[in-house]
């Protein structure tokens, strides 16, 4: 389910204006708090292309566009199972961000590892 959801949220990602419309989004939104579940899959989204539109950390455009669209997926409520649903409606918001992170799981811990340092 996360990879065909995670396609769908992916057509949607033309360019970095995109990225950058979504990061912000997705950073007001954590500010204001977010589903404890997935908060540090969220966080650890938005630092990575956070850091990588800054030019601080080098992403390829293929992974800037899949970790945009995971976020972008989150932030539409209108998804395969409606956010306004409490728990159930972020499962498959869930479900997309694991995926995506998973699929990047090398890339995640370079960056968790250049972070540390």
């Amino acid at each position: 389910m996360g990879k065909f959801l995670f396609r769908l949220a992916l057509s949607r990602v033309r360019g970095m204006g995109d990225v950058r419309e979504i990061l912000k989004e997705a950073e007001g939104r954590l500010r204001k708090g977010g589903p404890k579940g997935i908060l540090g899959d969220l966080l650890l989204t938005v630092a990575m292309l956070r850091e990588a539109l800054s030019g601080r950390y080098r992403l390829s455009n293929r992974t800037i566009f899949a970790l945009a669209a995971a976020l972008l997926y989150f932030l539409v409520p209108t998804d395969a199972v409606m956010d306004f649903l409490p728990i159930v409606g972020y499962v498959d918001d869930a479900a997309v961000l694991t995926y995506v992170l998973k699929s990047l799981a090398d890339e995640v811990e370079r960056f968790k590892a250049t972070v540390r340092e």
